[in-house]
């Protein structure tokens, strides 16, 4: 991987984002994939800025070192992932909405881009820089994987609705469970209260979702099912764990086999498992 710093070099230099820092990697970020920069001067003060710059420059360390969470499960999805990870560059940055620290994109050239909002990270200053960098470099890197292996999922705007619904639950489902608090799937009680509310309060949006036929709230549940608050995105919990629990029933195997099967019918797999149980 690769690391470009220059937006965050420059802004903790004089505290601003200059128009000749604004790279075409950035205004691909703004004009396609979250149409909002705060372009002006940020107000982060002098010690926030001390935050940023000494996490920054943990987070190069960890870039360089990277590891996936649940490896052995990642190295079945993605045989070729290091081939894949060495033409990713990753772009340290700010000014990005609040909601995104991170974004895994392709470039104007169709590279693949992390970008690290360091000004949202700032949140995480408290917390163990490698365990975040691990964290969130596995769940943007298992969606550059996943594009690579199926490039449709990079043209969701060109999907229809009910597709759009499908590859989200699939691409963050993936992301998520390899991801998910740092730890290896097998670490967790996948069957605790906790998750068996989060799988159907999600489920039961996803099926209001699906049954939606006015076109005009169709954005709403799309925004929905993949930002806000973590267990509020309904697809990529939905998603997530109908993994685990596949992961629980058949272990790793299954899971690969639903990843070989693709995005398309994702949905229809999780309803037909929830109605065999039920």
């Amino acid at each position: 991987m690769k690391i470009n710093s220059r937006v965050l070099d420059g802004y903790l230099e004089d505290g601003h984002i200059g128009e000749a820092q604004k790279d075409s990697m950035v205004a691909h970020v703004i004009n396609n994939v979250i149409g909002a920069y705060q372009d002006d001067v940020l107000t982060y003060s002098s010690e926030e800025q001390k935050i940023m710059r000494r996490m920054a420059d943990d987070v190069k360390a960890e870039i360089k070192d990277f590891t996936p969470n649940n490896e052995k499960l990642w190295n079945l999805l993605y045989p070729n992932w290091r081939e894949i990870i060495s033409e990713v560059t990753v772009h340290l940055l700010v000014g990005l909405p609040k909601n995104y620290d991170a974004l895994a994109i392709d470039d104007e050239k169709g590279n693949p881009t992390i970008v690290y909002d360091m000004g949202n990270w700032i949140i995480y200053q408290n917390l163990n820089v490698g365990d975040v960098v691990q964290n969130l470099l596995t769940h943007e890197l298992a969606h550059v994987c996943n594009y690579d292996t199926y490039p449709k999922l990079k043209e969701i705007s060109l999907m229809g609705y009910l597709e759009k619904l499908n590859a989200i639950s699939f691409d963050e489902g993936f992301a998520h469970l390899l991801s998910f608090e740092n730890k290896e799937i097998s670490s967790i009680d996948w069957q605790e209260d906790r998750f068996e509310k989060i799988f159907r309060e999600s489920l039961d949006v996803m099926k209001e979702a699906l049954l939606e036929n006015d076109s005009s709230k169709h954005d709403q549940f799309i925004e929905k099912s993949m930002i806000g608050s973590f267990h509020e995105k309904f697809g990529a919990m939905v998603g997530m764990m109908y993994l685990a629990k596949q992961w629980i029933k058949h272990g790793d195997r299954s899971v690969k086999n639903l990843f070989d099967e693709g995005h398309q019918k994702f949905l229809d797999s999780i309803l037909e498992s929830t109605t065999n149980n039920s």
